[in-house]
């Protein structure tokens, strides 16, 4: 047998294939992200990576304020029966996320000189001219990936996210080797991919779909997508907003030096979210229609053992923290270890808790994460004005910290409370372990 049969029989298309391959992209991806960040810290120091890092952060949090949970309401509806509309649900969702990006992208433009006044003239002016342009292409990608993510086509859907990251180095590689890398060029490197990535996303999707391609406006079909979107967004936008206004304060209140080491501490620390997010984002997608038993079953096993093994892989990582930063970043960033620790050990917590929340989603129960989201979010907002000005960088860490662990505390509460699902059943089950070895036998012998 090949080692390509072997590898296709191995990954299959069932629940558990689909996670380690996508565990798979995502340590490419990761492995990848960290390289680029590396490059960027080495070549352009501490300040000018956070100038790069707060340019390129906008498009991506002004994207995901206006999403309104669409992504997640076309999964949701393909899911429950609804494959043969896709053309409508995609045409909704440009209708309505097309005019949300100028609007948005208009505000950000007018407000940008306000929000990076620390920062040099001619890079607000680039992230000006960019903004509108690059909003929309973020949100018509998230469309395209929820499309291949309903249709079961993990294979595209990794593809597609492991291609971004990957041509944008080799663009940095280009220019730096050419002696053009700057904060600017770095800029339009990261656009240029950007729009390359969606014009190719499109045509893949165009080719998957050709034989159901019709246009069709359905008011029955507009009122229950839009609806679910907005519940889910609500839930997203309390998300994003927790994981996000740290690097707000940073950009607005501190300096680029400042943020230069937050952003690199950061992305290194989401090394431990690799398996947390394959797990989540699979998991949604193919529990979506089951019977609430079988629904927590799977959540909770792919919780505990991503937990267990995350855990694992943490503590000699931490360990060597400080002198992989030392030699890979420079002793320039050396500062930033602690800020590491903590960022490291909210990113496993976080990803936790965000596996156990798409139980409530699959169940048609976001509501319930909303609140969590939103709990949690006051606390930790709370914490960033009362620690930041003590602590700096350490405290909106220790904030951070905090807010994932009330997540993961709430989540695990509302089990028994709202689902009657004793909390013993989640967090514990000695058979994880058989498991694990049975489904990995029979993935060798290509059974499943």
């Amino acid at each position: 047998m090949s080692l390509l049969s072997r590898r296709t029989k191995f990954f299959g298309n069932g629940m558990f294939g689909t996670i380690v391959q996508t565990m798979f992209f995502n340590v490419f991806i990761l492995a990848v992200t960290v390289l680029t960040t590396v490059i960027t810290a080495r070549m352009l120091g501490v300040e000018g990576r956070g100038v790069l890092a707060a340019a390129l952060f906008w498009p991506g949090f002004l994207s995901s304020l206006i999403n309104l949970g669409l992504p997640n309401s076309l999964i949701y509806h393909m899911k429950k029966g609804g494959k043969d509309n896709i053309q409508t649900y995609l045409l909704y969702s440009v209708f309505i996320q097309f005019p949300a990006s100028v609007v948005v992208g208009g505000i950000a433009w007018w407000q940008m000189p306000a929000w990076m006044a620390k920062y040099p003239p001619v890079i607000i002016e680039l992230s000006q001219s960019l903004i509108v342009f690059h909003i929309f292409l973020l949100l018509v990608t998230n469309l395209l990936l929820a499309v291949f993510q309903s249709l079961d086509k993990f294979k595209i859907y990794n593809l597609i996210r492991f291609s971004v990251p990957t041509f944008n180095i080799i663009g940095l590689v280009l220019l730096w080797q050419l002696g053009k890398l700057t904060v600017y060029s770095a800029i339009l490197n990261n656009f240029l991919v950007s729009f390359l990535v969606t014009v190719w996303a499109i045509y893949l999707m165009i080719r998957e779909i050709k034989d159901k391609w019709k246009w069709e406006w359905n008011n029955s079909l507009l009122v229950p997508f839009t609806r679910y979107g907005l519940r889910v967004f609500i839930l997203e936008l309390l998300g994003v907003l927790s994981g996000q206004l740290d690097k707000i304060i940073i950009i607005t209140l501190l300096t680029p030096r400042e943020f230069g080491l937050y952003s690199v501490a950061f992305t290194l620390s989401r090394v431990f979210n690799v398996l947390q997010t394959a797990v989540s984002n699979v998991i949604f997608p193919k529990v979506t229609g089951l019977d609430q038993s079988d629904i927590v079953t799977k959540v909770s096993r792919g919780f505990r053992i991503s937990m267990i093994i995350m855990g694992m892989i943490i503590i000699p990582f931490i360990l060597l923290g400080p002198f992989l930063i030392q030699l890979f970043l420079g002793k320039d960033f050396i500062s930033s270890s602690f800020i590491f620790y903590l960022l490291s050990w909210e990113c496993v917590i976080g990803g936790g808790s965000w596996i156990l929340a798409q139980a409530f989603n699959a169940l048609g129960r976001p509501g319930l994460i909303v609140v969590r989201q939103a709990i949690a979010l006051i606390v930790t907002v709370g914490l960033f004005f009362i620690l930041a000005p003590i602590w700096g960088l350490i405290g909106i860490s220790i904030a951070l910290l905090t807010g994932a662990m009330i997540r993961l505390a709430i989540t695990l509460v509302s089990f028994p409370i709202v689902l009657k699902i004793p909390l013993k059943q989640v967090i514990y089950n000695k058979d994880d372990y058989q498991y694990l070895k049975s489904v990995l036998n029979l993935k060798r012998r290509g059974l499943v």
